[in-house]
């Protein structure tokens, strides 16, 4: 399980603490501050993993541009696949869905108050 501590910075607001080897997931949750765009991310990936729609049927480009273009984003039902575009600075990476969706999830809880 990939560590993320979520918390308040006196200047800079919410932020997302995490290991550099996972900054492909820092630069994707710092592009979802947005509580409806949040929301309406984590339920697009669970229609994937319940196998409602497919990935390519949601993004219709079949990717996902990470922050900084620094990577892109794409999943299976099962799957996770961050991958890097300069994998000497930021390396790629995949996770399970469900723990995606999980982190999201208390990612908008935190968002919300």
């Amino acid at each position: 399980m990939i560590n993320v501590t979520f918390y308040k910075h006196p200047k800079a607001g919410k932020q997302v603490q995490i290991d550099n080897k996972y900054i492909l997931l820092y630069y994707y949750l710092s592009d979802r501050r947005s509580i409806d765009f949040l929301q309406e991310t984590i339920e697009e990936l669970e229609s994937i993993q319940k196998e409602e729609k497919t990935f390519e049927e949601i993004y219709t480009f079949n990717i996902v541009d990470i922050n900084w273009s620094a990577g892109e984003f794409e999943c299976d039902k099962n799957t996770a696949y961050f991958i890097s575009n300069h994998p000497d600075k930021e390396p790629s990476f995949e996770m399970p869905l469900q723990e995606l969706i999980d982190i999201e999830k208390r990612w908008l809880d935190f968002l919300k108050n």
